[in-house]
């Protein structure tokens, strides 16, 4: 091979390795404050219903799906159109109350493969459970195992993290001939990275502030802001988001919010939950 090709291409891979760095470096800065952010607002109402409610309830199952888009994960009406919105609505409501239902009555473990295992476990039979009423009423498919990680996090959030494809790629792991399978790995490999040693460390910089943070919810932001994305879009989005965070939230924190906000940006730096 020409000298100046190989040039080129090491040029390149020292180019793709300083970005990758800097995008972690800014992920670890934003992931703390995308939390606080959404704990100010949506997730921590959520959490506040969950508290009052002692248990999921379908309409608390309803909202986490919409805030979070896995609704349409929760089966649709076809490309047919066989269904009229009433009785759309009706095998809709069927699903979240089996959804609802399991959720309230598993007991998640404290280990995050176990649970994962569970989550996987919970998606196969709800997928028995629903089949008839796809069948008959002719709705599309459902894949809804990310959206059972969601919902799991909201009905207890310690010791666990939100499975997501672009999570997923920020591990740099391969395989999983299905969502399912891919969900395990993904939990397979942040217990061996340390995710339970690392939530530990961030909780310890996040209870003395006072205010309700949640380690794995970190963590979760953070795999997401790290994904070598697909798509440019999303990498944009994270880059405007993280920008406007930095913007509006920086300037009014207090002094220990932002030495926090070091401490966690380090232990993140630190860890081995992403490969670059």
């Amino acid at each position: 091979m020409d000298q100046s090709v190989k040039q080129t291409k090491s040029d390149r891979a020292i180019e793709k390795q300083i970005i990758m760095t800097d995008r972690r470096h800014r992920a670890a800065k934003w992931a703390f404050l995308a939390h606080y952010a959404r704990m100010l607002g949506v997730d921590g109402d959520l959490l506040e219903e969950r508290r009052k409610q002692g248990q999921m309830t379908i309409t608390l199952v309803r909202d986490i799906a919409e805030e979070y888009l896995v609704t349409r994960t929760i089966p649709k009406v076809g490309p047919d159109f066989r269904l009229s919105n009433s009785e759309s609505y009706k095998v809709k409501d069927h699903h979240r109350h089996l959804i609802t239902t399991a959720l309230n009555e598993i007991k998640w473990d404290a280990d995050i493969r176990i649970r994962a295992k569970q989550c996987c476990d919970m998606v196969d039979r709800l997928k028995e459970q629903m089949k008839p009423s796809i069948d008959a009423a002719r709705v599309d498919p459902i894949n809804f195992a990310s959206g059972i990680s969601k919902l799991s996090w909201f009905d207890q959030p310690a010791g666990w993290t939100i499975y997501d494809s672009y999570a997923f790629k920020a591990l740099r792991i391969k395989g999983g001939k299905n969502t399912v399978e891919a969900m395990q790995l993904f939990y397979d490999a942040l217990a061996e990275r340390g995710f339970a040693e690392i939530a530990r460390q961030i909780d310890e910089v996040l209870i003395p502030l006072g205010i309700q943070l949640h380690a794995t919810k970190v963590v979760d932001h953070f795999l997401m802001a790290c994904a070598p994305a697909a798509k440019t879009d999303f990498c944009a989005a994270n880059e405007r988001a993280g920008k406007k965070l930095e913007r509006q939230l920086l300037p009014v924190v207090t002094a220990p919010f932002r030495i926090a906000l070091e401490r966690v940006e380090t232990i993140l730096l630190e860890s081995r939950l992403t490969a670059y």
